[in-house]
């Protein structure tokens, strides 16, 4: 019973928005997570046993070998620094568990090519276990990216932002609440309501706001394995009067815990995506002898059915952690591509040693969009390699490098965007930066 309150959220309600399959929402009791567990926010929690407070502050030098933007330009580098700092925090009470990450910054390019600007990232989950037989969860993450969308700066989203080929700033927020109902030893029922909002920031960008309901009820076979079924239901609206879509979706879920320490995840359904608006596609003709853009306007509304599996599989050991999934879903889209079939591939691992870590993560998305029938499919990636060295008792030195690419979008080439990260950081608690 230890562990049911921590991890009760980030299994479930983190998909389900998204209408991706749901993850199993009755966690594993058993020891396994026992080490990492100060790890549901960032892989600092790697450097301490339990409970922990890290206040840090950095800097660094940026290069960029070319912008995070698909456009009619490329080629173009950045050079300039970046300045931040954050705190990371995690706390178990005799009947709840508070973990966080927050940190904010400010990038200031040489080049003025890129525009210089903030960006800030949150992962807050709260837990709670109010009785005997009920316990609630909060899971709050938020964020502005700025030439490009890390997969592992999000891990608790609710419905994970996806990058918009044409935006320089990406802002998302999403957030979540749980309640589980323990009915017996083996039979547990499972309710959540998840908000999500994106923004883009170039002229005519069209965000996306949505909330969903899901229920879901789990019977635990034997200690290590669990079954259950999940009904969710979602709506999206999106700016500019673009539409709106209705998501209903139906999922069998699977869980089971290998030699302790190893934990998988399967689930599979369908999703039945109803969705309607006003289409405006970006054409260009010839007039007089010259290129002329403009938009085509017509109506959409059209109903289908998807359908959605995921895998999963996890990994948490004294000083590594690694999980990595894959799957398709149906997902708010990323402001081009409305609602959207999202094919996906996501990983993270981490490795701590006394005096330093060394963490990546990264993920492919690939949209086809449901939402009408004139878009083809848009892929995007994104990795991360993160490195870091205590020097003194408070100093360590990080250097990081991202690596960005977006597919082809309309009659545009796609573009991908080395970026390395090289400064000091200062920590309260003396460890050095992890990739998040």
């Amino acid at each position: 019973m230890r562990h049911f309150a921590i991890l009760l959220l980030l299994l479930p309600a983190i998909t389900a928005l998204s209408q991706e399959p749901p993850q199993n929402p009755e966690p594993d009791t058993n020891s396994q997570y026992s080490q990492g567990e100060n790890t549901l926010t960032s892989f600092a929690g790697q450097f301490f046993h339990g409970n922990f407070v890290n206040l840090y502050a950095s800097g660094a030098g940026v290069y960029d070998n070319d912008q995070a933007l698909v456009n009619n330009t490329s080629g173009l580098s950045g050079l300039g620094y970046a300045l931040g700092g954050g705190v990371q925090a995690f706390h178990r009470f005799r009947d709840s568990v508070f973990s966080a990450s927050y940190n904010a910054g400010y990038t200031d390019y040489q080049s003025s090519a890129y525009s210089s600007g903030f960006n800030q990232h949150l992962s807050l989950v709260y837990s709670k276990r109010l009785s005997r037989h009920w316990n609630i969860a909060f899971v709050e993450g938020g964020g502005t990216y700025r030439y490009g969308v890390g997969y592992y700066e999000q891990p608790n989203s609710a419905t994970p932002a996806i990058s918009n080929p044409f935006s320089s700033v990406t802002k998302y927020f999403s957030s979540a609440v749980s309640l589980t109902y323990r009915q017996s030893a083996r039979l547990s029922y499972f309710m959540s309501g998840d908000f999500y909002l994106a923004r883009y920031n170039y002229p005519g960008a069209i965000g996306s706001t949505g909330g969903a309901l899901s229920g879901s009820v789990i019977y635990r076979l034997t200690e290590r394995t669990t079954l259950g079924g999940t009904y969710t239901h979602s709506n999206f609206t999106y700016q500019h009067d673009a539409g709106t879509s209705s998501l209903n979706g139906a999922y069998f879920n699977f869980t089971h815990t290998f030699l302790r320490y190893w934990t998988v995840n399967a689930d599979a359904g369908f999703t039945i995506s109803n969705s309607s608006g006003i289409i405006k596609i970006p054409v260009t003709i010839i007039l007089n002898g010259q290129e002329v853009t403009g938009y085509e306007i017509g109506p959409y509304q059209l109903t289908k059915t998807t359908p959605s599996v995921r895998g999963n599989v996890s990994r948490r050991f004294r000083n590594i952690l690694a999980t990595a999934s894959v799957g398709q879903g149906v997902t708010p889209g990323n402001g081009i591509y409305l609602t959207s079939k999202n094919q996906y591939v996501t990983g993270a691992l981490s490795y701590t040693m006394r005096k330093s870590n060394i963490s990546a993560s990264g993920g492919y998305f690939h949209l086809t969009s449901l939402a009408n029938n004139v878009s083809s499919a848009y892929s995007t990636s994104s990795f991360g390699l993160s490195y870091g060295y205590t020097l003194t008792r408070h100093l360590a030195a990080n250097v990081r490098y991202d690596y960005y690419r977006y597919g082809n979008v309309y009659n545009y080439s796609g573009v991908g965007n080395n970026r390395i990260y090289f400064g000091i950081s200062f920590s309260t608690s003396g460890i050095p930066l992890t990739i998040y």
